[in-house]
């Protein structure tokens, strides 16, 4: 695929890190000691507890470059030794177990939604350690910056935490041009064109990672979630925004300018007079959004104290046939972009996420919708799942953003690149 003048061919890759050989020798390392502590490291993360035999079977490498990086990552406090399993113990000097240590390394993760602001702090393996939830006050952007700053600063100041903090990820809906930190395409339209990321680092003093929610929902997926192990999959969210990630070849794919995965203006066969804000009047987003789906909702006569998918999904458990055809409707318009997805990209698994969750029985009718729709992937039906997180994890997936940089060259900060300096 040709790549555009001035515009950057752009990915997340998790499989591996970065092996550019203008790389610059330095207490970075080489660039094969970067490749060998990045799959090390990523390697205790997804399958701790794991004993250095272990590590090196599953990565290849001899056990004594195995015992001498894994001695480096202890003295950063990056992982820690476990007690091994009392079952199943070799004779002999037992395997001693090793996993991320949870009180090294921190990030945080801010996830901007429609109304409310999540913050969290993520320890290094990706799990939570607190979160707060912020309402937007305004519209203002710096005004919206500094409310989110105030509340990321409350919050460590509350949890204290042990470790440093690496940075700052953040995760928005819309189109997002990862690499300016801007906002280009979003249902609010204040945050279009917003320095968003310059704003947070300057607040904050940390370097900050801005991306869509859809692709950090997609990282945290394909580290502890459905989609772990798997190389080619779509993450598709249908919320307040619809937007999808697209995982290719074990990275998030961007695209040239940013604008990959952008379903929310794809053409459905909708039957509404609703115009999109691009304009139009077919596009998924005005077929599938919570807004959309609610004001169908009402009009039809589902009562107006019904105000989010969550309620007008429990009015069609309690047997209100209006909001169970409103919700099946939903489905099947997404069963339609789903099934040319799958045309277009042939993943080994898609992914739905958000609000679509809050209707699970009607998950039935979205892939037979689907399975109509594709010509070339007959077995789509089998490939589509639900995300196994919820909306607590959004702030766990814009830290993951983060984390995910980390992983493909741990050398390339302190502590670990200080401990190798000096053993050296």
């Amino acid at each position: 695929m040709s790549t555009p003048a001035g515009a950057s061919q752009r990915g997340v890759d998790l499989s591996q890190p970065s092996t550019s050989p203008a790389a610059p020798r330095s207490w970075q390392g080489t660039t094969l000691r970067r490749r060998n502590y990045s799959v090390v490291l990523r390697t205790i993360l997804t399958d701790g507890p794991i004993s250095r035999v272990d590590i090196a079977r599953r990565v290849g490498l001899t056990p004594t470059a195995i015992t001498s990086i894994v001695t480096s990552l202890l003295k950063a406090g990056l992982v820690k030794e476990v007690q091994p399993p009392s079952e199943g113990r070799d004779r002999g000097r037992p395997k001693v177990p090793v996993v991320i240590d949870p009180d090294g390394l921190s990030v945080l993760g801010i996830f901007i939604g429609g109304t409310h602001t999540s913050v969290g702090l993520i320890d290094l393996s990706g799990h939570l350690i607190a979160e707060t939830e912020i309402e937007q006050v305004g519209t203002s952007v710096d005004g919206l910056v500094r409310q989110t700053a105030d509340a990321a600063r409350e919050l460590m100041d509350a949890v204290s935490p042990t470790g440093p903090i690496l940075g700052v990820g953040t995760s928005i809906g819309g189109w997002v041009d990862t690499d300016q930190g801007v906002v280009l395409d979003h249902v609010q339209p204040h945050w279009v064109g917003a320095p968003l990321r310059d704003g947070l680092e300057e607040r904050l003093g940390l370097p900050v990672v801005l991306n869509s929610n859809a692709r950090a929902m997609a990282l945290l997926e394909s580290w502890l979630g459905a989609a772990k192990g798997v190389r080619n999959f779509i993450y598709v969210s249908i919320g307040a925004l619809v937007g999808s990630a697209l995982f290719i070849d074990g990275k998030i794919y961007d695209g040239a300018s940013s604008a990959a995965g952008a379903v929310d203006h794809l053409s459905v066969r909708v039957r509404t007079k609703t115009q999109c804000f691009c304009g139009r009047r077919d596009c998924l987003h005005v077929a599938v959004s919570d807004e959309t789906t609610l004001r169908l909702a009402h009009q039809a006569g589902v009562p107006t104290t019904v105000t989010s998918i969550r309620d007008l999904a429990e009015a069609a458990e309690g047997g209100d046939d209006v909001a169970a055809r409103v919700l099946r409707n939903r489905a099947r318009y997404v069963g339609n972009a789903v099934g040319q997805l799958a045309d277009l990209l042939n993943p080994e698994l898609i992914l739905l996420g958000g609000s679509i969750l809050n209707g699970l029985e009607y998950l039935d009718d979205l892939r037979q919708r689907a399975a109509s729709t594709t010509h070339t992937a007959p077995d789509v039906a089998d490939i589509i799942r639900p995300s196994v997180f919820g909306r607590s994890a959004l702030s766990r997936a814009s830290g993951a953003l983060v984390l995910n940089s980390y992983y493909r060259n741990p050398l390339a900060h302190p502590p670990l690149g200080r401990v190798i300096e000096i053993e050296e």
